[in-house]
């Protein structure tokens, strides 16, 4: 199990949130804001969506042929702010049904496996801010931040 794929994991069980839009397991990188904000519009046509990356990645030897790593993922979130649907409470529904989702998913929906590299913990899902905020050209979205940290045993 390498980064990448705890990553893609992460982003594939996020996918799986009612209502949680657009998922990408890397950074969106745009050339401009207009190709930024069509990269987060839902199937709705509003602007809903998340992007994962990479904080940081820590890694100590636990013996001569084994070590473990601990990967902080940031997960930043985007959706149209809307008066007409309460969208505060909408939003923040969905930011614990997304935390909800990972509690107690120790090791992320099965890719635990018996290879050089496994999932050994994963903590829970922690909301790190959530605000709203002017973005893409004037729309004004709820904005969050969110972190997972997973921890792989690697041996060799």
């Amino acid at each position: 199990m390498s980064e990448e794929a705890i990553r893609t994991q992460v982003g594939t069980i996020l996918g799986e949130v009612a209502a949680v839009g657009k998922v990408y397991s890397y950074g969106v990188v745009a050339v401009t804001i207009e190709d930024f904000a069509k990269a987060f519009l839902a199937d709705d046509g509003t602007i809903c969506g998340w992007r994962i990356s990479r904080e940081s990645s820590e890694e100590k030897y636990d013996d001569p042929a084994e070590s473990t790593a601990k990967h902080t993922f940031k997960l930043t979130g985007y959706k149209a702010l809307s008066v007409v649907n309460g969208s505060d409470a909408v939003w923040q529904a969905l930011l614990n049904a997304i935390c909800g989702r990972f509690r107690f998913d120790h090791y992320l929906s099965g890719i635990n496996d018996s290879g050089a590299t496994q999932v050994t913990q994963v903590s829970p899902m922690q909301i790190l801010k959530s605000d709203e905020r002017l973005f893409f050209d004037s729309v004004l979205c709820h904005y969050a931040e969110l972190a997972i940290t997973v921890e792989e045993l690697i041996t060799s």
